[in-house]
């Protein structure tokens, strides 16, 4: 099948799962000192495995975003991977902002929306781009129905809700999210009690109150 583990038989790798399990191949699936001189491969990170088949997104695309105040570089040299962010300018840009990312959603793999003005609905969107890592939500009037649409981001790893709406109430989705590595609550609505029962969900992720 296409897709490892096939479909309805487990759990569908991420991609840091499966660039892991392709450097292994590349490495000649080694099981152990079998002799012969060991293979020199290239191995590859995990954004450069997210960036497999990815074109550079268009000129007119990146033109268009611009005009919202929003800086798009690319996460390494070359890379179609690129980094959204705002150097100033940052409230002005809402959920029609965020519709706007669509003509790069592939393309996105770090997304700072800090201080802007988006809510809830900016993130019917923001939860299908599938090759997401980073996710800065702090400071805006995101909330618990908000961040339950994040679910299907298999490769976000790290994310910030400082300063958001976000509760207890909105924890059980969050760990959801089996990728994060880390995530930041502080000055959210959240208490001891609900992030202390979210640490034992994550037992090796950083969690900040």
């Amino acid at each position: 099948d296409d897709v490892m583990p096939p479909t309805k038989k487990g759990k569908k790798m991420t991609e840091a799962e499966l660039a892991t399990f392709r450097n292994w191949i590349l490495g000649g699936a080694p099981f152990g000192d079998v002799g012969g001189p060991p293979l020199k491969v290239k191995v590859m990170s995990a954004s450069e495995v997210l960036s497999q088949g990815v074109k550079q997104p268009s000129a007119g695309a990146l033109e268009k975003l611009h005009e919202f105040g929003a800086a798009i570089t690319p996460i390494s040299a070359d890379s179609p991977m690129v980094t959204v962010e705002f150097i100033s300018g940052a409230a002005n840009a809402g959920d029609d902002f965020v519709k706007q990312l669509f003509l790069i959603a592939p393309n996105i793999a770090e997304l700072d929306l800090s201080r802007t003005s988006i809510t809830d609905g900016a993130l019917d969107h923001i939860g299908s781009f599938a090759r997401l890592t980073k996710l800065n939500l702090a400071n805006t009037k995101v909330g618990d129905a908000g961040v339950a649409k994040l679910v299907n981001l298999k490769n976000l790893d790290w994310l910030n809700l400082y300063g958001t709406q976000v509760s207890d109430s909105g924890l059980p989705a969050i760990a959801k999210i089996r990728s994060l590595k880390t995530i930041y609550f502080s000055k959210s609505k959240t208490t001891p009690d609900g992030l202390g029962k979210l640490k034992k969900a994550f037992p090796r992720a950083k969690i900040v109150p």
